[in-house]
């Protein structure tokens, strides 16, 4: 083992508390080791026993016991309660901590091993809480401070150097529901075609399967025939009304169509009979299929929630249950896969696309274990990528994106999704559609939770998104102020770019509409006057809450007087500004200072006039800004993932550059290809579950597509 050069416990501590609150590309790069050295130790001695140390996880409401046993000398065990309501992160992500990062500590005596990918920020706060604990048993053991340098090394990558090389029929990169999907998929027609054993293998850089798609809940399916069938014939959405609508609001401005028409098409042909063979063959529970989608001014019955019947306790209607059953199906498609020859590789990333340019074929992928260093040269018959876009690569996030959009965004999730197999396919030729367009966001949050405030726990409640008792703060004052409908909001040049009612809510098929618009970040302005008015009347202007972003909230339409408090915090912790005059506020933020005071002066004039002429705010929420001090908080939209990727036909295969020519062996699935069914002039479509919708039913395609394809039944 080498010794690392930089102890990681500042960029343990601060970086944790950066990446949990932020949760922006490149917030964690610093907690890589960094370089090798040497640094003066002395001989351990702990005090027997067990120490307890706690982290705040990714909610930013909950608190994480973690236990280390140690002898005189080691770490000897490390818990974490199983009770779920004990703990303060997602269980089935936590999990891969559990399975991987726990033994990986002990078998080296070390909290600066590698983190798991995909829980980066529960394993940071493990690895802190490891050497509060070890420094605790240290002090207690009458050890030198200095002792505690014999547990901060870095082990050597132990297969550093080594190759394996793999033959393999199909290959799924990315382990996430579309690609577990697709592995399925490709197994079941290699067997049916071949009738034999099969090497269907899929990798994935986490350290868990599921993905990004373990935190979500719905897929979007356009009359699926079993249901169709309960219903005695009767349809559940008028597939011509609503494929007239989708190819509405992805129409330009230019007048021309800037989805992918045929595969809108293909779509809606082929997501209900996606729905019914993961319902009837597969064993995944649906929900009731809602027949009113609350984000768009069309109302369909196309969204289908996984829905788990088990209720055995209180939680089981919550999002973590939804989860564990999630993750059960998961496992069993991987068991189902295991059984027949293949296999999946987790911790491991694929980086290069083997191709053939003279007979244009992909034959396969280099890959390597993040955390052995072991390189893999799989050769495979077909690949299918669903490695969930780009997002987490902040190089192509700039480079890719439209200039409007470019840049590091809030990221709700896990930041695994970096963008190699992307630009390994960018490298030899591929073709995109829609690649450009905005990622894909849902809702406003703050650059990181305000922490001023306690947590107040609301016995007897359960909120749905944690699984775990509801809870209030004022710490969401200033997020609250953002989604308030009486707000003032400018981008980062001081221009006002919208309706407050529509960048807060959400309008038509835009979720919400402008605040994507003006890229990853905007602020909310404040006069002192419009402050003082919170405190004596309460928020009356919040119509929809940023649920995924916030600690709980607090109570609306009564006095707060805590506005001022939790502003100067936000002052102090550096999400918020405050100045004297509008003109030093704009400095204050970076904006154009002449920009800003024109832009409160026009706002002034049509809150006097009493008519939002410019972006029709209704009359009732236009509130002067009045005098100062002033206020400007940062706000970010915060998104799920990007949604442009690749070109591809209805089979599922990359088209080159050209977008008409195949590129043989070569699938993308899910967001690697979403864009083909949205527009690059809007965010998303908001019909609810648009893209968990477009990825199983691409997955259920494009891995049969690979499947007969490495069976040698069809080009």
């Amino acid at each position: 083992m080498k010794e690392k050069g930089i102890s990681r416990r500042n960029f343990i501590g601060g970086a944790l508390v950066s990446a949990a609150s932020l949760g922006t590309v490149g917030a964690l790069s610093a907690c890589s080791p960094q370089g090798s050295g040497s640094k003066e130790t002395s001989a351990v001695h702990m005090q027997p026993g067990q120490y307890t140390n706690t982290y705040v996880g990714h909610w930013g409401i909950f608190e994480t016991p973690v236990t280390i046993t140690v002898n005189e000398t080691a770490i000897t065990a490390i818990d974490v309660p199983t009770d779920r309501t004990q703990y303060g992160d997602t269980e089935k992500i936590f999990q891969a901590c559990r399975d991987r990062l726990f033994p990986r500590i002990i078998e080296n005596q070390s909290f600066s091993v590698d983190t798991i990918t995909g829980a980066t920020i529960s394993s940071m706060g493990v690895l802190q809480a490891v050497r509060s604990g070890l420094e605790q048993a240290l002090e207690a053991g009458g050890s030198d401070p200095k002792a505690i340098n014999a547990f901060d090394v870095v082990p050597e990558k132990a297969e550093e150097g080594e190759t394996e090389e793999m033959n393999v029929d199909v290959l799924v990169v990315g382990l996430g529901s579309f690609g577990l999907v697709a592995m399925k998929r490709a197994r079941d027609a290699l067997l049916r075609e071949t009738g034999e054993a099969c090497s269907v293998w899929g990798i994935d850089k986490a350290g868990y399967i599921g993905g990004q798609s373990l935190l979500t809940h719905e897929m979007n399916a356009v009359n699926p025939p079993h249901l169709v069938e309960q219903r005695g014939g009767e349809v559940l959405v008028d597939y011509d009304d609503y494929l007239n609508t989708w190819f509405t609001d992805t129409t330009g401005a230019d007048g021309t169509l800037k989805c992918k028409e045929e595969m809108v098409r293909w779509f809606f042909d082929n997501s209900g009979l996606a729905n019914r063979w993961l319902e009837t063959e597969e064993g995944w529970e649906f929900g009731s299929v809602k027949d009113k989608n609350d984000f768009s001014e069309s109302n369909y019955a196309v969204v289908f929630n996984y829905f788990s019947t088990n209720g055995m306790d209180k939680y089981s209607n919550s999002n973590e249950n939804r989860r564990a059953v999630k993750d059960s199906w998961h496992r069993k498609i991987v068991a189902e896969v295991e059984g027949t020859g293949g296999g999946i590789l987790l911790e491991t990333e694929g980086y290069e696309i083997l191709y053939d340019k003279a007979s244009n074929t992909v034959t396969g992928v280099k890959a390597r274990n993040t955390v052995t260093g072991k390189e893999y040269v799989i050769n495979a018959k077909a690949v299918i990528i669903s490695t969930g876009g780009f997002g987490g690569n902040a190089d192509l996030m700039n480079s890719l994106l439209d200039p409007r959009w470019a840049g590091n965004w809030k990221q709700n999730g896990a930041t695994q999704n970096d963008g190699k197999m992307i630009k390994a396919g960018l490298d030899i030729g591929a073709g995109t559609f829609n690649i450009d367009m905005s990622p894909i966001t849902m809702e406003i949050g703050l650059p990181k939770y305000l922490t001023h405030f306690p947590i107040n726990f609301i016995d007897g409640k359960i909120t749905a998104r944690t699984g775990r008792t509801s809870t209030w703060t004022y710490n969401d004052i200033p997020l609250y102020m953002c989604v308030s409908i009486n707000s003032f909001a400018v981008d980062k040049t001081g221009k006002r770019f919208g309706n407050e009612y529509a960048i807060a809510n959400g309008i038509g098929t835009q979720m919400p509409p402008n605040a994507w618009e003006v890229g990853p970040y905007f602020y909310s302005v404040w006069s002192q006057g419009q402050v003082n008015q919170l405190m004596e009347e309460g928020f009356t202007a919040v119509k929809r809450t940023a649920a995924y972003c916030q600690q709980g909230g607090f109570e609306l339409e009564v006095p707060t007087p805590e506005v001022q408090e939790a502003l100067d915090a936000s002052v102090e912790s550096g999400i918020a500004w405050k100045a004297d005059t509008i003109e030093e506020l704009a400095s204050a933020i970076g904006a154009d200072p002449a920009t800003l005071a024109a832009s409160v002066e026009r706002y002034n004039e049509l809150c006097a006039k009493g008519s939002d002429d410019d972006f029709g705010k209704d009359a009732e929420y236009l509130v002067e800004v009045g005098s100062g001090p002033y206020y400007a908080i940062k706000a970010m939209p915060v998104m799920y993932g990007t949604g442009g990727g690749f070109d591809v036909d209805e089979k599922l295969r990359v088209l080159k550059d050209d977008h008409v020519t195949p590129i043989n062996g070569f699938y993308a699935i899910g967001q690697d290809s979403f864009g083909v069914l949205c527009s690059n002039e809007l965010n998303y479509l908001a019909y609810g579950g648009v893209c968990q919708g477009y990825g199983m039913t691409s997955g259920f395609i494009g891995g049969n597509e690979a499947g007969l394809y490495a069976a040698g039944v069809q080009a």
